[in-house]
């Protein structure tokens, strides 16, 4: 797909930003579960972690959405998106090391990898490419993510000024590394994560958390932006707008029923299995079970992700009730600050379920509760937002000529 020969307006699409927080949450949810705040079965029906997948997608749509034509030095890019993760990011592994104790998160005090090493590759954003979970999991696990998109950032403008008959012959590469990697850890019998193999690595660590084995999410969210800022896919919405205005209850119907059919196919369970079961029952038992396993969790963060590439589509194009439901402002605003929900949440989950909370005056402030840890893992993230990222995010990012 070439560049568009015609200019659309670029604002900000809120909805996208109201979904940010639901994918927040979603991961909240999970890791609620994890420290007993929730009952298991909340994570049972849909596959919470791929909330991780659709941020990977909605990065790669955002920064082509805002990119796209436009002409920008190098350094002004990386120092703009250095300003919207460091900071937050360092901040959250200070706060762990403020908020528990040294047993209560990796590396642990026998581990091979010290404290100051793993602190230092968190510094630097690049814990991800090490398979270690005491590496990739130290000080607040969740920052991870955070690595990976960092990563994403230093391809992203390569990715963005490629055609799309480089693009797509990229992404092709890219996932046959990622399947040649499940083969790979199928034949040397790399083990699962646990708490005997925190210091060796695992085979999550190479399909799971590597940003190679996540970098197609990454571009099905460019192709995304594309398609959405294409002349063709603008006449076609401009169309079904027009329609819109005629049939407004049956628009936002249909509309609606798209979008939860992607968040279903997103998050489902197995969701290579109902695309296997397409190819007839032989195939699939022809497959030993072992590596089916490795190339079902990789090609379902694929296939999650391109029913993400839709759902982002879809909803930054909504006209309907789902549209109005999205851009409403206190769902913006929690949007705005789940960055550091997403950082803090867990911290404060270990506080709670772990290290007895906060006691001042004979009074429990932090309960092993859901509710509360939540409440005040958003009185922290906003706290965060307006006190750290916003103010940093000013100092940081390249002036304006």
């Amino acid at each position: 797909m070439s560049k568009p020969s015609f200019s659309i307006a670029k604002h900000q699409i809120h909805a996208l930003t109201s979904l940010r927080f639901f994918a927040a949450f979603c991961i909240v949810l999970l890791h609620s579960t994890n420290h007993d705040l929730l009952d298991i079965s909340w994570s049972k029906l849909l596959d919470l972690s791929k909330a991780v997948s659709f941020f990977f997608v909605l990065s790669g749509f955002v920064l082509t959405y805002a990119y796209i034509n436009r002409n920008y030095y190098l350094s002004d890019f990386y120092q703009a998106r250095f300003a919207r993760i460091w900071p937050a990011t360092v901040a959250s592994v200070f706060f762990v090391l403020l908020l528990l104790p040294r047993s209560n998160f990796l590396p642990d005090l026998n581990s091979d990898w010290s404290l100051g090493s793993v602190f230092l590759l968190n510094l630097i954003g690049i814990q991800s490419w090490v398979p270690i979970p005491a590496v990739f999991f130290g000080l607040n696990a969740v920052t991870w993510s955070i690595s990976v998109e960092a990563s994403f950032y230093g391809f992203f403008p390569c990715f963005s000024k490629m055609q799309l008959r480089l693009l797509l012959p990229s992404l092709i590469i890219v996932c046959i590394c990622g399947l040649s990697a499940a083969c790979y850890v199928e034949s040397s019998s790399i083990p699962s994560f646990s708490p005997q193999t925190l210091n060796i690595p695992v085979w999550q660590g190479l399909l799971y958390i590597n940003p190679i084995a996540r970098l197609p999410e990454f571009i099905l969210g460019i192709l995304a932006g594309r398609v959405f800022v294409s002349q063709f896919y603008q006449q076609k919405t401009s169309e079904m707008h027009s329609i819109s205005d005629k049939y407004p209850f049956i628009y936002s119907a249909i509309e609606l029923s798209i979008f939860l059919c992607l968040v279903f196919l997103g998050f489902k369970v197995n969701l290579y299995l109902i695309c296997l079961g397409l190819m007839g029952g032989s195939f699939h038992a022809s497959i030993p079970p072992a590596i089916l396993n490795y190339y079902q969790i990789i090609l379902n963060q694929w296939l999650s992700g391109l029913s993400f590439a839709c759902l982002i589509c879809v909803v930054a194009s909504s006209r309907g009730i789902l549209g109005q439901f999205l851009n409403w402002s206190p769902f913006v605003f929690l949007g705005e600050i789940s960055f550091g929900l997403y950082l803090y949440h867990q911290p404060l989950m270990i506080r709670a379920a772990q290290a007895n909370g906060f006691v001042l005056g004979g009074f429990q402030l932090l309960p092993d509760s859901f509710f509360p840890v939540v409440a005040w893992s958003i009185l922290v993230s906003v706290v965060s937002f307006y006190c750290l990222e916003k103010p940093l995010q000013r100092v940081l990012r390249p002036r304006k000529n």
